[in-house]
């Protein structure tokens, strides 16, 4: 099995609203100017990719802890269907939930 090369990985950590949410992913990959920072501009967004976004690979990394039990429901739906989207155009779209606190090997707080 080849090893896949991701282009970017954004860490988007622990959103404290939906809103928060919103802003992080709109921040951190500067979404087009239209998005309208709601669940379904997200989808909207996600799910085009080729529209918007250079790189073929994208991983990103984030904690819902702080999101509902709906807010999270809502984000794996739209996550799920935009990692299918990315597969339908050639691109590489991966989500890892958790703890966001990374340290550089040999270094603890």
């Amino acid at each position: 099995m080849p090893i896949s090369r991701v282009s970017k990985i954004v860490v988007l950590g622990e959103p404290k609203s939906k809103g928060a949410l919103f802003r992080a992913f709109d921040h951190a990959l500067d979404f087009p100017s239209y998005f309208g920072n709601n669940w379904d501009a997200l989808d909207e967004v996600l799910c085009c990719p080729e529209e918007w976004y250079e790189e073929k690979n994208l991983s990103l990394i984030l904690d819902p802890k702080h999101l509902s039990k709906d807010e999270e429901k809502n984000l794996v739906e739209i996550l799920e269907e935009a990692m299918k989207q990315w597969a339908e155009v050639g691109m590489r779209l991966s989500v890892s939930f958790g703890p966001t606190t990374f340290y550089a090997p040999g270094w603890s707080p």
